[in-house]
């Protein structure tokens, strides 16, 4: 896990001299604050082949929170989850149901090659102190013909107002004539765990045609509308923006961030950006 700095959200710093700002994490970080002020990602031991919570105070000093329980994240309606990353788990804590919920892919059996990365679903558990976990769930199941066996990957859930946002991957190959295949999109609920619809069915946020991936959610510096950030993979973030969270189109911004994969993104308040850059400042 490597840290960038920004105050505009369009001009980013390495830090830490582009080393390692936490040496032991391995995954595809999702960090979210949770219900005690504190951040939260999860990762994954590969040796003991089990997820694992980390937590920080100041995103500066990270610890192993627990080994979190596999059984959750195994499932037996044909679909699995591999266990090198656990279909790359995400977090989000809402504040109304006082319960975090886990959102990951899992592919269905026996396929192999792009037939496993077409066969993903999403998944879900909830909790509300990473003991213990309600039963997996599939996360979307959308009513329209031509999404409603759409694989969707790397799927994140904030609130905004009243409503539950979903960002999608949506993992089908363009070139199979899905013109929204590799794009990111969104779906909305007013409910944390769906049932979800998708906004601007035909309008993806990212560029058609063009493969993206890992997308996360932040409001603009100003407040003033919303960015998405997506891996335009295998080695660069791209910003997309628009004014509101559900306009039919998302404009490229003049940023682009390099060297970077499978990110998250948090707003820091004047201390902690003062913490933070002092604590890995260049050398």
């Amino acid at each position: 896990m490597y840290y960038y700095i920004s105050r505009d959200a369009r001009t980013w710093t390495k830090l830490n001299n582009n080393q390692r700002v936490n040496a032991e994490y391995r995954g595809h970080p999702d960090i979210i604050k949770g219900h005690d002020n504190r951040y939260y990602m999860i990762g994954v031991s590969e040796k003991a082949q089990k997820p694992l919570l980390w937590t920080s105070s100041d995103l500066v000093a990270w610890s192993i929170e627990k080994e979190l329980p596999v059984s959750p994240f195994v499932l037996t309606d044909n679909y699995y989850t591999e266990r090198n990353w656990f279909g790359a788990p995400k977090l989000y804590y809402d504040e109304d149901s006082k319960q975090y919920i886990v959102t990951w892919h899992a592919a269905k059996k026996g396929v192999k090659g792009n037939d496993e990365w077409k066969s993903m679903r999403t998944y879900y558990v909830l909790t509300e102190d990473f003991s213990s976990f309600s039963s997996p769930k599939r996360l979307f199941d959308f009513p329209s013909k031509a999404d409603s066996e759409m694989a969707t990957i790397d799927v994140i859930i904030r609130k905004i107002g009243k409503n539950y946002y979903a960002v999608i991957k949506d993992e089908r190959w363009p070139e199979d004539g899905i013109p929204t295949g590799k794009s990111i999109r969104l779906a909305k609920s007013s409910y944390l765990t769906g049932p979800y619809s998708l906004v601007n069915p035909k309008h993806p946020v990212t560029t058609p045609y063009t493969y993206f991936e890992a997308p996360i959610l932040m409001p603009k510096p100003d407040n003033k509308g919303w960015m998405i950030f997506s891996e335009r993979y295998p080695h660069e973030y791209v910003r997309f923006d628009a004014e509101h969270i559900e306009a039919e189109k998302w404009e490229v911004c003049d940023c682009n961030i390099p060297d970077s994969r499978h990110g998250a993104m948090v707003r820091l308040s004047e201390e902690e950006y003062n913490h933070v850059l002092s604590s890995f400042s260049q050398k």
